[in-house]
């Protein structure tokens, strides 16, 4: 009954090498589709991680420079501030400015002017309303918009002084930090700071124009010698990602501007992003352990049953029939053992005995 049940179990257990192959390769290929999984969800949570602390590093630089220039001693910021609206009475001629950055470099006297900290950094730009704090950089070359934002040479620099018409330029959509990548977002109203030697300008968004690439006209527009107005332009690429555009948001001094604090967006970007990888965290768990746990059992089944599929083949007796050594002083007996059918059930049960061995010296 034993071997009975165990071949019938046997045979409910053992697969079929076409069975077994699909399963494995059902197996792998749910391995496979987890571990993809898997590495797009490290590269997206190191994008996130990346953003963060750029935005972290630029809002320390700014701060740290903004701590630094408030220290220096009176008749040194005088001196620094001189200085800028020199460069800026010198700058008349605004329609020939590329905004691209050309000569910049060459500039000495442009990147000698407000070189606060010895590193390039010119002010310190603060969005409350989409959480930008970052410092200002001379030029808008690759390696400055790489690192932060930059102030478009040929413009004035963000003295805050009335006729002046300062553009500073940054990224959207960069996988390095979000730099302009919320810019998009402001509306009319709504507040740009500039704190540049210790004092701190407001500005308040009036105007918002999207432009093609080659339409300089449109920003050399916003620039009014004569006005009594000092401007203030963000520059940036639109739709995010696509950068087929320009956007321009054009901002104008106001001298009562609000305390920064009192514009801040209540819902910080960082605290969403924590949060949000919290819970994709959780949720790829949910999707990857099930799968993997399932996988595993999958293996283990077979496995074992490939065990009791080898196990069940060992254990088949086979007979073998041995020669009877006939009883010269028994015919009768032998005649009724040829005659008697061999019972290989109660052989398997009951082995036949035999007569102890004679040993050597028994004689």
């Amino acid at each position: 009954m034993g071997a009975h049940a165990l071949t019938r179990r046997d045979a409910r257990a053992a697969l079929s090498p076409g069975e077994r192959r699909r399963r494995r390769l059902w197996f792998v290929a749910h391995v496979v589709a987890d571990l993809m999984l898997l590495v797009a969800f490290l590269m997206t949570v190191n994008l996130v991680y990346s953003q963060v602390r750029v935005n972290l590093d630029l809002a320390r630089e700014a701060n740290r420079t903004a701590e630094l220039t408030n220290a220096w001693p009176a008749k040194d910021k005088v001196a620094a501030w001189n200085e800028a609206n020199e460069y800026n009475e010198r700058n008349v001629d605004i329609t020939t400015t590329t905004f691209d950055g050309t000569y910049a470099d060459s500039d000495a006297a442009y990147q000698d002017a407000l070189n606060l900290d010895g590193t390039g950094v010119m002010a310190q730009l603060l969005i409350p309303s989409i959480s930008v704090n970052v410092p200002v950089r001379h030029g808008v070359d690759l390696t400055t918009l790489a690192e932060a934002v930059g102030h478009v040479y040929g413009t004035d620099l963000p003295t805050g002084e009335p006729g002046t018409f300062s553009v500073i330029a940054g990224h959207s959509g960069s996988v390095r930090g979000m730099y302009f990548t919320r810019v998009p977002q402001l509306r009319k109203g709504d507040w740009i700071y500039v704190e540049l030697l210790g004092k701190r300008m407001g500005y308040r968004i009036d105007k918002i124009e999207t432009v093609l690439p080659e339409e300089t006209e449109k920003l050399r527009a916003l620039y009014n010698r004569n006005s009594d107005e000092a401007r203030l332009t963000l520059y940036t690429c639109t739709p995010v990602g696509i950068n087929t555009h320009r956007l321009l948001v054009s901002a104008v001094r106001v001298p009562d501007a609000p305390d920064p604090k009192t514009q801040v967006d209540p819902v910080w970007p960082s605290g969403v992003i924590i949060v949000g990888s919290i819970i994709a965290v959780l949720l790829l768990l949910a999707i990857i352990v099930p799968n993997v746990m399932r996988a595993y059992r999958l293996l283990r089944r077979n496995r074992r049953a490939k065990h009791r599929a080898g196990a069940a083949g060992s254990d088949k007796v086979t007979v073998v029939s041995a020669p009877l050594v006939p009883d010269p002083g028994s015919e009768a007996n032998h005649d009724t053992d040829a005659e008697a059918p061999a019972d290989v059930g109660d052989a398997r049960r009951e082995p036949p005995t035999s007569e102890p061995a004679t040993r050597i010296g028994d004689h």
